[in-house]
């Protein structure tokens, strides 16, 4: 990735060397602070690698800056014994929430696994300044900080990368695998369940069907039973009245026979006196006989009309026996019917509350079993959607092997950078940037190519120098060896990548002047000590600082 890059129109090329280096000094002069000069340009290259871990996929690695990148991985210890209990630990519906207990239990048990991989690199700046990248010269000699991984340590951290990767990638398919068993099993179980409250909730509403029709039934006959015996016991009891009548009557025709004795008797003497004509001695001898006889009878007529009122109070006492044994008789048959129709009700009743139980038993088991296969399908969702942030955060250290042009499955990758040092001891790093579209100034401070990887590199290169000891001593011998203003070619490019940057109109021909005598004015003095040296010595002639 070269340092500056032009825009011609959509296209994009890099600048030569002419340029990179007259606009990096407008940078580095652009970017210091108030009465500070610069000591040192240094144009270095930070090498990384990218290595394909799979057909789409690659990991980026510093190979100068020997980092660690941590992670943490959740291990579901549990895994195996789970399966065991959905696949023959679960042989009925209601098995289902003292399984579902056992893998909660059997959840929670878990492991932290930690994982350490060095030389790991954040690809997404990168990946996003992709198509800013061009192969190199095979002659091209970068002024590179010193590799600390070579290419069969990128190959090994790329293996290693693969087996955390193969991992994590396993104990999610795990997790999935149980997620796909539990749906099957305890989902199976549900709709065993679901199909066996439908069979149950239609029996019972046939049974009840056919037992109310039933009981409509039975209840009409007995209906038409208790109708039949009020009718017949009225009628009894109607013969039995006029039993009682006849025989009243029976009772009456003696009375009347004893009367019509003494009418008779009155009759043949009223006859017999007819017959004296004119014997009237006779005639009265017959009535004194008549009266006689009739005076007995007569004496005697108490007794049979005694009867007659003794047998009409035994009838009326017997007509309320009657009535009052028809009454208890046919209260008796209505109570039987009202029974009989109560319990008939009652059975029917009993049954709708026996099939209302098992179907509201059915509908509890149902409603328990659901929530204990939701529950547990909601923790093996959120251990699936842990594996898997855990898993998408390792692939977050990938890129698209598309992303960069040309990619190779082990790829050296330098990005040029340019580090100005100030005599205050600061420094800048002038990240990869474009050649600016307008007037260039020595107060220009340029626009990097990406933002991202602008933060990222400075980000890295100052936590490398503040944390590798090692990295610090690489680094200062690069921009050592790197340093511009200690070449003495230098001078005659930077004049070159002015003429080019006028010829653009991008600076005017009059500053170039002022670029030249402010160079010079940096040129050849020590970074350290600032005793002009003379244009490529190996070593300051006054504090010994080696340049190279």
């Amino acid at each position: 990735m070269n340092f500056l890059l032009r825009k011609f129109g959509s296209r994009i090329e890099p600048e030569p060397e002419t340029t990179t280096i007259a606009v990096a000094f407008a940078l580095a002069e652009g970017r210091k602070e108030r009465n500070q000069r610069i000591t040192m340009l240094s144009r270095i290259a930070i090498p990384f690698w990218v290595v394909q871990t799979s057909e789409t996929k690659s990991i980026v690695l510093s190979a100068a800056a020997s980092s660690r990148q941590e992670f943490r991985f959740t291990d579901t210890k549990g895994a195996t014994e789970i399966r065991k209990i959905l696949t023959s630990g679960v042989p009925q519906p209601e098995d289902v929430p003292a399984a579902v207990k056992r893998i909660e239990a059997l959840l929670e048990k878990t492991d932290t696994i930690t994982v350490q991989l060095a030389n790991l690199f954040s690809p997404s700046p990168l990946a996003g300044a992709g198509q800013f990248i061009f192969e190199s010269s095979p002659s091209a000699k970068p002024n590179r900080l010193d590799m600390r991984a070579d290419s069969p340590d990128a190959l090994k951290r790329t293996e290693e990368f693969r087996e955390v990767q193969k991992s994590a990638r396993l104990r999610v398919e795990a997790i999935e695998s149980i997620k796909k068993v539990m749906t099957e099993k305890l989902g199976g179980h549900l709709k065993v369940l679901e199909n066996l409250i439908a069979v149950e909730r239609e029996r019972g509403n046939v049974r009840i069907r056919t037992m109310e029709e039933r009981t409509r039934q039975e209840s009409s006959d007995a209906a038409k039973t208790r109708d039949k015996q009020i009718y017949d016991l009225r009628e009894k009891t109607k013969m039995d009245l006029r039993a009682m009548t006849a025989d009243f009557s029976r009772s009456a025709n003696d009375l009347e026979m004893f009367f019509n004795e003494m009418i008779d008797s009155i009759r043949a003497a009223r006859t017999r006196i007819g017959k004296e004509e004119d014997n009237i001695e006779g005639a009265v001898s017959i009535y004194r006989e008549l009266a006689k006889t009739l005076s007995s009878k007569i004496q005697r007529s108490s007794q049979p009309l005694k009867i007659m009122d003794e047998r009409s109070e035994k009838m009326l006492k017997s007509l309320h026996d009657v009535t009052k044994e028809s009454e208890t008789q046919k209260a008796s048959i209505e109570a039987a019917y009202e029974l009989q129709v109560k319990e008939r009700n009652q059975r029917l009743e009993d049954t709708k509350k026996e099939m209302e139980n098992k179907t509201q038993e059915l509908n509890q088991l149902y409603a328990r079993i659901k929530e204990a296969c939701e529950r547990c399908e909601r923790l093996v969702d959120e251990r699936i959607t842990l594996l898997q942030r855990e898993y998408l955060d390792l692939m977050a250290w990938t890129l698209e092997n598309d992303s960069i042009n040309g990619l190779m499955p082990l790829t050296l990758l330098d990005v040029e950078v340019f580090i100005a040092k100030y005599d205050s001891g600061s420094h800048q790093v002038l990240t990869p940037c474009f050649t600016p579209d307008t007037e260039i100034s020595l107060s220009t401070r340029g626009k990097p190519i990406s933002q991202e990887l602008d933060e990222v590199l400075i980000g890295s290169l100052n936590d490398w120098l503040r944390l590798d000891q090692t990295m610090k001593g690489t680094f200062l011998k690069s921009c050592q060896a790197g340093n511009l203003l200690m070449k003495s070619e230098a001078t005659q490019l930077l004049s070159e990548g002015l003429d080019a940057l006028i010829q653009r109109r991008l600076i005017q021909s009059t500053d170039k002047e002022r670029f030249v005598t402010l160079w010079s004015r940096y040129s050849g003095k020590c970074p350290k000590c600032g005793t002009v040296n003379e244009k490529d010595a190996k070593f300051c002639q006054k504090c010994g600082l080696a340049f190279s």
